[in-house]
């Protein structure tokens, strides 16, 4: 799982997509937004402002022993 805290949206640009899915999505500043990690995903380039974010995720014990 991934996981994207937004802490401002005072930028231009920088829009995350799910492709397979057909989505663009630029979160508020504040929102956190969870995805499965493995869905394919980009971000758009920021083309003015400074994009803030914090990523992080979450796995558990039966992932890291699938992953062996």
């Amino acid at each position: 799982m991934t996981c994207v805290q937004y802490f401002n949206e005072d930028y231009s640009g920088g829009e995350i997509e799910f492709p397979q899915f057909d989505i663009r999505y630029k979160p508020a500043a504040g929102e956190l937004l969870k995805f499965y990690s493995e869905y394919a995903h980009a971000v758009r380039q920021v083309v003015s402002g400074i994009r803030y974010c914090m990523v992080s995720f979450i796995c558990s014990a039966a992932m890291f022993r699938l992953a062996r």
